[in-house]
């Protein structure tokens, strides 16, 4: 069934965009858990409350007081991200995580400011794409102007993120830093064996060339073979927090996991909205009897 309108923006909903809603609830919904419990169960003290201490001279107490208000709401947030979308809560999840990364960045925690914003690209605007795909309480009309928007943000987070990460940990490879720990740690839990800092180091290397290359490919290419190539290879890589450091890692597994997320998604929906091999899609209409579904 052709649809005659010329304007993107007037046509009719995508096919499959309910398992890309799915995917990024689950994922968003990790991500606010994993906060949440780096605090909660391990007592980790957020960028934030550091840079209070240090450049406004608020006490341990005040600090802890607000990383458990914030720990609590992400986990709330958690629930609502999973169970019902709004785009009010969303919007202000997205916010209070760029003031963590920018937190970060201005303690100069974790590398150069544009690497460490590029690494949390995917964490930062998940829930800006998830509110766009699943928009709440206000019912609209997805259309396939709207879609398009979404799929690029999706492919901006997913290549910045990857392209970020994989220059960070081609940095550290060189220098040292926290991910040679975790490197090390996952080397000796596949291995069996305690590997030399040179043998982490390389592992480490590898692994953020791979992340480079992933996202230098899905920069130049709608791949779905790329993209999904992307999401196990996001998902692997947080997986080797925990791998890594054990118990302590799992929140830092929950939140980085969503850059594997974002790349499932956006895999999902170039397969099941797209042809593949050129720029058009299919939307989601109801097949018309005797006419073979055309």
């Amino acid at each position: 069934m052709a649809h005659n309108s010329h304007d993107p923006y007037d046509a009719p909903p995508l096919r499959g965009l309910g398992p890309v809603k799915a995917t990024l609830r689950v994922f968003v919904a990790l991500q606010c858990w994993g906060y949440a419990a780096a605090h909660l169960q391990f007592g980790v003290k957020s960028a934030l409350a550091r840079l209070l201490e240090k450049e406004f001279y608020l006490s341990a107490t005040d600090t802890g007081m607000i990383d458990q208000m914030a720990a609590i709401g992400l986990a709330i947030c958690g629930m609502i991200c999973l169970l019902r979308p709004a785009w009010p809560v969303l919007l202000a999840l997205s916010f209070g995580e760029a003031v963590f990364v920018l937190s970060k960045a201005w303690l100069g925690e974790g590398g150069h400011p544009a690497i460490i914003a590029a690494r949390h690209a995917a964490i930062v605007l998940s829930p800006l794409i998830l509110g766009c795909a699943d928009f709440w309480p206000y019912p609209r009309k997805f259309s396939l102007g709207f879609w398009i928007a979404i799929s690029a943000m999706m492919r901006v987070a997913v290549c910045v993120s990857f392209i970020g990460s994989g220059l960070q940990g081609l940095i550290e490879s060189h220098h040292g830093g926290d991910l040679v720990r975790v490197a090390t740690g996952a080397v000796e839990k596949f291995t069996r064996r305690t590997p030399s800092s040179e043998d982490a180091k390389t592992a480490l290397a590898i692994a953020s060339a791979i992340q480079l290359g992933v996202g230098l490919a899905l920069l130049l290419n709608r791949s779905r073979q790329a993209a999904a190539f992307a999401a196990l290879v996001g998902v692997f890589l947080a997986g080797c927090y925990s791998i890594g450091l054990g118990m302590a890692g799992y929140p830092r597994t929950l939140t980085h996991m969503v850059q594997g997320g974002i790349a499932a998604a956006l895999c999902l929906f170039w397969v099941s909205a797209t042809h593949e091999g050129e720029m058009s899609y299919v939307p989601d209409l109801p097949a018309v009897k005797g006419h073979g579904g055309h």
